[in-house]
């Protein structure tokens, strides 16, 4: 089972170097376009690079440079297929996806619910609806009952003292 795992790693791992190869080549296919008006991949631009270079034209600096870029492909791509391999495979693809998930989340401001502690009422008729409504309203009146008989206590202590004040 280990071997048909680390066999599963290796082909991630090879796609996600030919995917990022190709991107790479893309890449620098736009960049030599943008800087050198090249095409890279044309075989007529190889044919007459091997031409100049056979009848002896000498390289200036910036024809350096574009050489040294050429170069800096094949050990940039080991660059990145080393991190591939040290990272997670699956990692590297979930993180972009993680944070647009994210994007709007931190402005919701969602607690944790824990679904354990939610009660599940069960379903109740109209007349035990009703009832229970009737209950809550009894317990407010009688509370607002004895509220109002204390202030009235507290207004005839009120006047005995004043009276007895004066």
């Amino acid at each position: 089972m280990t071997k048909f795992k680390n066999f599963l790693h290796f082909i991630c791992f090879l796609v996600a170097s030919a995917g990022w190869a190709a991107l790479l080549a893309l890449i620098y296919r736009k960049g030599f376009l943008l800087f050198y008006h090249l095409d890279i991949f044309s075989p007529k631009l190889h044919h007459d690079f091997l031409s100049y270079w056979n009848s002896g034209g000498a390289l200036d600096a910036r024809d350096l440079m574009m050489f040294v870029f050429i170069l800096l492909y094949i050990p940039f791509c080991f660059l990145v297929w080393y991190k591939l391999y040290r990272f997670k495979f699956m990692k590297i693809i979930t993180v972009p996806l993680n944070w647009l998930a994210n994007l709007g989340s931190d402005k919701l401001k969602v607690k944790d619910v824990n679904i354990k502690n939610l009660a599940i009422e069960e379903k109740k008729t109209i007349e035990q609806l009703v009832q229970e409504r009737l209950d809550i309203e009894r317990k407010k009146q009688q509370n607002s009952q004895k509220s109002s008989s204390k202030d009235f206590r507290k207004l005839i202590i009120e006047k005995i003292d004043a009276e007895k004040n004066k």
